[in-house]
Order: structure tokens, then C-alpha cells, then sequence
């Protein structure tokens, strides 16, 4: 694999993976805003703050599992498109 193409499998998995994680990430701050007002103001009243933190922990848990994957996705592609080292015991060319 080429840098050329690991660059661009690491910008489409950053696209589609980094940003609804970033998003995820977000909405979770969002719901632990809401969850700490009283249930009067809260979109589900009858809802108990327990579901809403078991909510706010599955966006959490799946936003950083969503960031992760292109981070390892650059690391693995660049690391693979690496030209291999020279062999030391390979003989040297001869002299001209």
C-alpha cells in the first residue's frame, strides 16, 4: 500500500467514523446537561435519571470507539506502507 492510499483511507474513515464520533461525544454532553435539571424541564419527565446516565454512557462508550477507529486505521495504514529495511547480510554490490 502506497502513502497516497493510506492518506486517503485514513481522510474517509476520519470523515465518516471521527465526525459522527466528535457528534456522539456531543450529544452525550448534551444529554448530562439534561439529565441534572428536574423532571419538570426534561424532554421525558417520566423517565428516571438512571436511563438518562445509561444514555449518556452508550453515546460516550460509542463516540470514543467511533474516534478510535481512525486513529488506528493512519497508524496501521502508514506503518504497513513503510518500504521494507535492507537485509545487513545481503552482499554488497561489486565495485565497477
Amino acid at each position: 500500500m502506497n502513502r497516497t492510499t493510506a492518506f486517503i483511507l485514513t481522510l474517509v474513515t476520519a470523515l465518516f467514523c471521527g465526525f459522527p464520533g466528535l457528534g456522539l461525544l456531543c450529544f452525550s454532553a448534551v444529554g448530562a446537561i439534561g439529565i441534572s435539571r428536574p423532571g419538570y424541564y426534561s424532554l421525558h419527565p417520566e423517565s428516571t435519571p438512571q436511563a438518562g446516565w445509561l444514555g449518556v454512557g452508550i453515546f460516550v462508550f460509542f463516540g470514543i470507539v467511533l474516534l478510535v477507529i481512525p486513529i488506528l486505521v493512519g497508524v496501521f495504514s502508514f506503518n504497513m506502507s513503510k518500504s521494507p529495511k535492507p537485509d545487513i547480510n545481503e552482499p554488497l554490490p561489486p565495485a565497477i
